[in-house]
């Protein structure tokens, strides 16, 4: 898994913060925060974090950071149409990897997810690296435990994953961001649908699913 991950822009390197920092590279070898990787306002989240108390489950929780604004249109996403329809990206993929820092100043998990078929996008990458807001982890002598009652739990390696999400970015295209807890549909390795996004019924079975979609982006492009 990558430790940092930086979003190619028309600017110098050393100047570009990174979207996503591991959790073992946000400390330096010292203890000290890591200031080269973060702004100004996650910095001093970062110094909340190592200063506060341990809660009653012995962990920090940093709170929610809207770092990406959900889409406008999420709430129209009442039925697998919709999902399709207001999405650049439609894949199916497999979780086949996970690491634990900040996408910014969100704390949480980042996704490897294979791609195993491509419904809709263009010059679609065979892997992505997707950042979710929740995750249990070590931050030096801290246990970061940041929750998000929006999302569901996340995905487990082996997991199947259904994408619903704005086009890919970065110099490979290989790189995602949740505007919402619709963007992602979470299968079992059995197939079986786990946490619908509120429109399909959950122990559905996953290639079915990928089967209906495929049929509705054909009728889409007939059109």
């Amino acid at each position: 898994m990558p430790r940092v991950l930086r979003v190619p822009v028309d600017v110098p390197v050393d100047v570009l913060l990174p979207m996503w920092v591991d959790a073992r590279d946000v400390l330096t070898s010292d203890g000290a925060i890591n200031r080269a990787l973060f702004d100004p306002g996650t910095q001093r989240l970062l110094e909340h974090v190592l200063s506060t108390p341990d809660n009653d489950e012995g962990c920090v929780d940093p709170g929610i950071v809207l770092s990406c604004p959900e889409r406008s249109f999420t709430h129209q996403r009442d039925s697998l149409e919709a999902a399709v329809r207001t999405s650049e990206l439609v894949v199916l993929g497999r979780v086949t990897g996970k690491s634990y820092g900040f996408n910014g100043s969100s704390a949480g998990q980042l996704l490897r997810i294979e791609t195993v078929r491509v419904f809709k996008g263009r010059r679609v990458a065979r892997e992505h690296y997707l950042p979710y807001p929740i995750g249990r982890f070590q931050l030096g002598s801290k246990t970061v435990c940041k929750a998000d009652g929006r999302y569901p739990k996340p995905p487990e390696i082996g997991d199947r994953v259904l994408l619903f999400t704005s086009a890919a970015f970065g110099e490979d295209r290989n790189l995602l961001q949740l505007q919402g807890p619709q963007d992602l549909v979470r299968a079992l390795p059995n197939g079986k649908v786990l946490s619908p996004a509120g429109y399909m019924v959950a122990g559905t079975d996953v290639n079915a699913v990928a089967d209906e979609i495929e049929r509705r982006v054909r009728g889409e492009a007939g059109k």
